[in-house]
């Protein structure tokens, strides 16, 4: 078990059981059963996600069944879950706070909140009900286009959390996209309410062949999702939006465009067309080519945006590239960047605080004067210059380290601030255009926020941009990819050929969004530990438990671990262990025997009792009497390998259970 970002990860190998799955928090005394559409399984174990949670403290408990009945509780330790962040310009209307999507800012889903579960197999046929004009009559909507586009008509405005499973592929989701390869989230009109979130479901959601368009909506939050190969913006805040959230996403290669400089796609995560108070938060840029475009001509406006602890993996440009808008970038993770980073243009001012560049070259840039023009032409853009005020960053392996105001008043690239609230003077003008600094980071308009070093936003960063424990992809960087732009081929290749380890599932259609409790919230005295189990043929490897009963009345282990013979009887009385009572056994005869076979230590348990005491007498392990204990129990420790259980004294067997050190 894991405690995570308003959610947990409980992870259960497979071992033949059907489970059930309860959450508790530390102020409450009840257990809440985990949704179904929340476990996805694997090849060798299943991990159920439970989301939706406020930061604290919490346990869980998995049940383990056989044929129905209840054969193993286990409950967790308390662990710790964590909240998201919610720092950033997306989080300052009075109206909706830090609520921002279908979240309350406790991380708990709002009142009311409907939540969909969307996938390759039911993207066609994913059903709800939506309000559809103002006298309030509801159309059930089927397909996830059909959704979108009832929603569009502004008449419900219910929290919607659009909850992603596994690879979705644009080619299944084909006819739910608009012309440009968008799944589109639009309001009707401008800034349009809509209480909605995009997220993914543990570390492998991706979207394939898919990007996401926001338009004229207000509150709207895409969360841990992968998106690549997409036709033109991976996310898309295209016109009249505000308060959004993009935050713990992966970003990889779009799909070639028909541009020179499209060759990994067009922009991964832009903000343009009069989109205002936007935060992108612990995104994590994979090579990307234009990362982050802020701002089209169109924008008169400041408009608000923040980014803050992203990470650019050796990606190229625009983290962001700036028109005409007020910027805040802080605490951004700058990875070998090959091309530059902050670019500022056309009156945009940029405060840029507390990042840390590594081996990233042309940390900050104003066009058309500085370092963008030393070798020439402009490196990044013709048009007009802002101004970029600079505090506390840090340049490790950086060769061109920007030029400062304080050391040349017409060539510069950035004010350095000698303290994060100075005022940046009137007499700081943009050497194109002749712009100043708004000096919107020491007025009213600025929010509340703690900034870190750039050491510790680094560590913070790593640990927390992107997916779900960063996600299910891998790839390591060398330092060739420091200065090199190009396409890497193997990266392009494997994100083609990207097939998520998780076995689809088919889905229906809404998640009870309201905690349902458990049947039995008494604890167990249980305290074995459950971990990811790597099964083989053959013996078996255990990294959990193994176990059986006789409540069949029959001899035969259906998940073909324990090999018995012996006669069993449902007439030699009942006997309770771990709250579960047990009235058949198998009989310690002379023909008896219990043999498995494991391929490490292991703890054996045996339960014994009914209308025969067990206790002081014996039953043979390997061939060597062992001793019942006076609660008829018999536990001790095996070595890897095979072991034999037969008859010492007559007595009964109820209960069988292997469990790995």
């Amino acid at each position: 078990v894991s405690g995570e970002l308003e959610s947990a990860l409980i992870n259960v190998p497979k071992l033949g059981y059907d489970y059930k799955y309860y959450y508790m928090s530390q102020e409450s005394s009840v257990y809440n059963l985990v949704d179904s559409n929340l476990v996805l399984e694997y090849s060798d174990h299943y991990e159920a996600h439970v989301l939706g949670l406020k930061a604290g403290q919490y346990k869980v408990k998995v049940e383990g069944y056989l044929n129905n009945k209840l054969i193993e509780t286990v409950e967790s330790d308390h662990f710790t879950v964590l909240a998201h962040d919610r720092s950033g310009f997306a989080f300052t209307d009075s109206s909706i706070g830090k609520a921002v999507g279908a979240y309350n800012a406790d991380g708990t889903l709002k009142t009311n909140a409907q939540v969909i579960y969307v996938n390759d197999t039911n993207v066609d046929t994913i059903t709800l009900n939506v309000v559809t004009n103002s006298k309030g009559s509801v159309t059930s909507c089927v397909g996830l286009e059909a959704i979108l586009a009832a929603r569009q008509k502004g008449y419900d405005t219910t929290p919607l959390a659009i909850r992603f499973i596994g690879k979705c592929s644009g080619t299944v989701f084909a006819k739910h996209l608009n012309s440009s390869g968008y799944i589109q989230i639009k309001g009707k009109s401008k800034d349009t309410l809509m209480n909605m979130t995009l997220e993914g479901v543990g570390r492998d959601t991706m979207l394939s062949g898919i990007g996401i368009l926001i338009r004229n909506s207000k509150s709207v939050e895409v969360r841990n999702l992968a998106v690549s190969l997409f036709k033109d913006d991976g996310v898309s805040m295209d016109t009249d939006n505000s308060n959004i959230w993009i935050h713990n996403c992966d970003f990889f290669y779009g799909g070639t465009g028909s541009d020179s400089d499209q060759a990994k796609g067009d922009g991964s995560c832009d903000t343009k067309s009069d989109s205002k108070y936007v935060t992108v938060s612990y995104c994590h840029f994979w090579d990307s080519g234009k990362v982050m475009l802020c701002g089209m001509t169109s924008e008169s406006g400041e408009n608000y945006i923040t980014y803050h602890h992203n990470w650019f993996d050796h990606s190229d440009s625009r983290h962001p590239r700036v028109r005409t808008m007020t910027v805040h970038v802080y605490n951004n993770f700058y990875d070998g960047v090959s091309k530059y980073g902050v670019g500022s243009t056309m009156g945009s001012s940029v405060f840029v605080e507390n990042n840390y560049f590594l081996n990233s070259r042309n940390p900050m840039l104003i066009s058309m004067q500085g370092t963008d023009i030393a070798s020439g032409n402009g490196t990044f853009s013709s048009e007009n210059g802002g101004i970029i005020k600079s505090y506390g960053n840090v340049y490790e392996g950086t060769s061109t380290k920007p030029v400062t105001y304080q050391k040349n008043n017409k060539e510069f690239d950035c004010y350095e601030a000698s303290t994060r609230d100075e005022v940046v003077p009137a007499t700081v003008i943009a050497k194109k255009g002749g712009t100043t600094y708004n000096n919107f980071d020491t007025s009213s308009k600025m929010y509340s926020y703690s900034v870190e070093t750039p050491q510790q936003a680094m560590q913070n960063v790593k640990a927390y941009a992107g997916r779900l424990q960063g996600g299910d992809f891998k790839w390591e960087f060398t330092t060739k990819d420091n200065t090199d732009y190009e396409v890497n081929p193997a990266l392009k290749n494997a994100l083609i050929n990207y097939t998520s380890l998780q076995i689809t599932k088919k889905l229906g259609n809404t998640s009870n969004t309201k905690p349902v409790e458990s049947s039995s919230s008494k604890p167990s005295s249980t305290s074995s530990t459950i971990e990811s189990s790597n099964n083989s043929s053959g013996s078996v490897v255990l990294d959990g438990m193994k176990a059986m009963d006789f409540m069949d009345r029959n001899t035969t282990d259906e998940n073909g671990y324990f090999t018995v013979t012996g006669n069993t009887s449902n007439s030699k009385g009942s006997t309770t262990y771990n709250d579960v009572t047990y009235s058949n056994c198998l009989k310690m005869e002379s023909s008896t025997s219990i043999s498995f076979t494991c391929e490490e230590n292991v703890t054996l348990i045996l339960v014994f009792g009914g209308s025969t005491n067990a206790a002081g007498k014996s039953v043979k392990i390997n061939g060597n009497k062992q001793t019942v204990a006076n609660d008829n129990t018999l536990v001790m420790e095996l070595t890897a390998g095979t072991h034999t259980i037969t008859k010492g004294d007559s007595i009964n067997l109820f209960y069988i259970m292997v469990i790995a050190e």
